[in-house]
């Protein structure tokens, strides 16, 4: 299923599509009439144009030949309005050219085009007030300026048209995809709040856990478990093991014997295995056979119970 930007980028290549289709149907349906009423030297440059506009569209993409060649299009368009001074091209250029381009081209070369296009326009209707360069000696007939003007009417009202259903389109996508993007960021913010109150219960429990093995010492017993601390602290064994987890980071079983672990380190400190056995040291800490305490020793000390006694006073066990 596609999401709202790629169905909103549908949309930007589709009016891209549709733009590119207008010039050249505008270009096809001036050129058509200019040859109906026999303008047949105008109709073969608006063919030129057009043959160069559709390259530049659909061929020559994002590259400077496709800029080279729109440019001379348009050149030879303003030149029919020079030379012909009933300049039916001019508004549909004006109106359609930059928009074109600036589909197909980045934003600041579409400026230049867009600006050299006008300095033509304008240049072309300031010289059309004071001189007539009727160079093809055609005359212009009352039928085929009505047509025009027809013709001009009806294709301005479909650009307008495109164009509204474009921007209508383009707003309720954006629409929605702002309002994705605010449920997301409600949805976010309002789980973000959930956790933050579900850490600071963790953290309130892991404190609870942190003062009762102080306070009592519970990894003495061999017997111990979580479930003997869940009743300790009116809970269960899935918030005794989900604060540890989350605060602590550890296992139950790990914080346990870290606690055993530091006693026996305390003794041995004290030399107390001068006066006991291995055995007596880590059965008073809460473990319940060697094999466990060396496991454990070894997990967080790096070394074995012999070799830090080695490297303590020595002497063996």
């Amino acid at each position: 299923m596609l999401t709202k930007l790629e169905i909103k980028q549908q949309k930007q290549d589709k009016y891209a599509n549709m733009l590119k289709t207008y010039v050249v149907a505008t270009h096809v349906v001036y050129c058509a009439t200019d040859y109906w009423f026999g303008y047949t030297t105008i109709a073969t440059l608006g063919m030129i144009s057009l043959l160069l506009l559709s390259t530049g569209f659909y061929v020559l993409r994002f590259s400077d030949l496709m800029r080279a060649t729109m440019i001379t299009a348009v050149i030879i368009s303003f030149f029919t309005f020079l030379s012909w001074n009933y300049n039916h091209f001019f508004f549909i250029y004006l109106l359609v050219i930059p928009m074109v381009t600036i589909t197909i081209t980045d934003k600041k070369k579409n400026v230049y085009i867009s600006g050299f296009m006008c300095f033509l326009a304008l240049l072309c209707m300031s010289v059309n007030l004071y001189y007539d360069f009727n160079i093809f000696n055609d005359t212009i007939s009352e039928t085929f300026k009505l047509i025009i003007i027809y013709e001009t009417i009806i294709l301005v009202f479909c650009f307008i048209t495109l164009n509204l259903n474009y921007i209508m389109d383009i707003n309720k996508i954006n629409a929605e995809i702002e309002l994705e993007e605010n449920t997301w960021k409600e949805t976010s913010d309002k789980s973000h709040v959930v956790a933050n109150m579900l850490f600071d219960r963790d953290i309130k429990l892991y404190e609870d856990i942190l003062y009762y093995f102080e306070k009592n010492g519970p990894w003495k017993d061999i017997n111990f478990n979580q479930v003997k601390l869940a009743e300790a602290l009116n809970t269960n064994t899935y918030y005794i093991s989900k604060a540890l987890n989350q605060v602590a980071e550890k296992s139950f079983n790990n914080f346990v014997n870290d606690y055993r672990v530091k006693q026996i380190i305390q003794a041995f400190e004290n030399y107390e295995h001068k006066k006991y056995t291995l055995k007596h040291i880590y059965t008073e800490a809460g473990f319940s056979n060697q094999s466990t305490f060396n496991r454990a020793f070894k997990k967080e000390k790096g070394v074995s119970p012999k070799e830090y006694l080695s490297n303590l006073s020595g002497v063996g066990v």
